[in-house]
């Protein structure tokens, strides 16, 4: 008997503690979300780096960062992927076609946010804003075909 008096008390503060904590079954508990912005400059600032992009920077910045995993012209190719470390390549910014991006601003979105599905990290507080414009930057011009 005592025994079952000790769940039934266990039970009771149990159920105490939640209700005081203000915790609610799942279903009726609002769900809280993080939507980081992705910049934070001027919008007269940003069009400058997209129209004048400083693609020096860009390929110095993709370089230390990009290349273990999207290789060093882009093709998805890096050692991370050689190794067998990442078993989904990244996608070919050679093959624009198949990218589900396509202007500099959907690219430094990417580069912010990531895509953890597709092992893409997010890169918003690792660096500055305007090194993830000029990686974007450099990643469009990957993107296009050479010329002749």
């Amino acid at each position: 008997m005592k025994g079952w008096l000790f769940i039934i008390f266990a039970l009771g503060v149990c159920l105490s503690l939640i209700a005081a904590s203000g915790l609610r079954p799942s279903a009726t508990r609002p769900v809280a979300t993080f939507v980081p912005t992705p910049t934070t400059l001027p919008d007269d600032i940003v069009q400058q780096m997209i129209a004048q992009p400083n693609l020096a920077l860009g390929a110095a910045v993709y370089a230390e960062n990009c290349t273990a995993c999207h290789g060093l012209e882009g093709r998805g190719d890096g050692p991370s992927v050689l190794s067998g470390g990442i078993k989904t390549p990244p996608p070919d910014f050679r093959q624009p076609t198949l990218m589900s991006v396509q202007t500099t601003q959907d690219i430094f979105a990417v580069i912010s946010l990531g895509r953890l599905e597709k092992y893409m990290p997010p890169w918003e507080r690792i660096l500055p804003e305007a090194e993830r414009w000029a990686v974007a930057a450099y990643v469009l011009e990957l993107m296009r075909p050479a010329a002749p």
